[in-house]
């Protein structure tokens, strides 16, 4: 893996997380430090006092000195955690608005690597991503590597990369390829997943209709098949740019169905350790009728989602 500098957020941090072993986003961007020579930047953020609010008046500069001491040990332990494993960090304190100071680091340290522990929500008795995280994979345009909280540390061995082959951008599906690759093969069993969904042009309708009123030879069945292939070509070509085409390390599946339910399913079987996806990060309107299958997998998966813009 190719970075240079990696971001380590911490959040809203609480005492529990002082006590608690070293996180695995920092044991995680260590192991990504080590492998590429980068340095590591351990920034704690949290919101600024309310301005306006009374209870505190009288006792805003010693609570702002009690959180800001209480994150510079915190910090300071990670760094020492770094050091320890001979990877170059720094460390600082930022209040302000999480995500907005996120993207502020982002561009004014030339960080290329996010990694971050991801708290879920619960609504309605089903898990997704904080706010925060789900702003944070809107906006940023450099990869962001998510870790759920409260999952045990596994050696990624399974991964899992869904490809879209009519993404705008090709090059961010051979970006993702390569950095999936050498993250299943840093183990001598690791194995890459690479999945592609689809749907049939004919999805909506019955099959025997087509098949009595195509005016063509070719019937539904032999278009599926079509597209099928095609499909398989361009993964094979890709792996090909890269000299991965006959790897016993990597699977190929291409799936009929809809993609954040076919993938959250394939992940789930495998079970996969990482999930690589790429966002198209939109926004507004756009987003609202395209909406935004990354987005919708990230919401909803339980192992750590390494997401390229």
């Amino acid at each position: 893996m190719d970075f240079n500098h990696i971001l380590v957020p911490i959040v809203r941090a609480g005492i529990e997380l002082a006590e608690h072993d070293i996180p695995r986003a920092m044991t995680q961007a260590v192991s990504i430090a080590q492998s590429s020579n980068a340095s590591i930047s351990l920034v704690a953020y949290d919101n600024p006092l309310p301005p306006s609010a009374s209870y505190w008046s009288g006792i805003e500069e010693e609570l702002f000195e009690f959180k800001q001491k209480f994150y510079e040990r915190l910090l300071a332990r990670f760094e020492e955690y770094a050091v320890f494993n001979n990877v170059r960090a720094t460390s600082k304190v930022v209040f302000g608005s999480p995500v907005k100071e996120i993207l502020s680091s982002i561009e004014t340290d030339s960080i290329d690597l996010v990694v971050k522990e991801a708290p879920h929500v619960d609504l309605l008795g089903v898990h997704r991503l904080s706010g925060d995280d789900l702003s944070l994979l809107r906006l940023t345009r450099i990869p962001v590597w998510l870790i759920p909280e409260n999952t045990p540390e596994r050696n990624t061995r399974n991964v899992l990369l869904a490809l879209d082959i009519h993404a705008n951008d090709q090059s961010m599906n051979k970006t993702m390829l390569q950095h999936a690759y050498e993250i299943a093969t840093q183990h001598k069993d690791g194995k890459l997943h690479v999945i592609h969904t689809w749907l049939s042009p004919f999805e909506e309708y019955p099959k025997n209709y087509f098949g009595r009123h195509l005016s063509h030879a070719e019937t539904v069945n032999d278009i599926d098949n079509t597209l099928i292939k095609e499909h398989r070509e361009y993964i094979d070509k890709l792996l090909h740019t890269l000299n991965l085409e006959n790897n016993d390390a990597i699977s190929i599946h291409i799936v009929n169905g809809t993609a954040s339910t076919e993938i959250s399913k394939l992940a789930q079987s495998l079970p996969a350790d990482l999930m690589v996806i790429g966002s198209h990060a939109r926004t507004g309107i756009d987003r609202f009728f395209n909406g935004n299958t990354a987005e919708n997998i990230s919401a909803a998966t339980q192992c750590p989602l390494l997401v390229f813009h």
